[in-house]
């Protein structure tokens, strides 16, 4: 079951050779501490994640993007802009009365 488990992990990781053994790894002491604290290996694996989501997890471990991003000015030129018209309606509406 454990080697099951690790095969098809193994199979779906898509990372460098070192990258990809350092998950393997990882995954067999955690079969290890498992089966040191009585533990059987289906009790890992449950406690584990699906190879889906432990691949996913590698992925998102050795992807790490930074993405900055600029917000959108829309709102803030919008308000800016009322705020200059009703100030040229006031000083219109002012520069009326007099």
């Amino acid at each position: 079951m454990k080697e099951d488990y690790i095969r098809q992990v193994q199979k779906k990781l898509i990372l460098p050779g070192k990258k990809k053994q350092a998950i393997i790894r990882d995954l067999q002491e955690a079969f290890e501490s498992g089966a040191e604290h009585g533990e059987s290996e289906d009790q890992v694996i449950r406690m584990s994640m699906p190879p889906q989501n432990a691949i996913g997890g590698a992925d998102a471990m050795t992807s790490i993007q930074v993405v900055r991003t600029m917000p959108d000015p829309t709102l803030l030129l919008a308000i800016i802009g009322i705020g200059a018209l009703i100030t040229a309606i006031v000083f219109a509406v002012l520069s009326r009365r007099k």
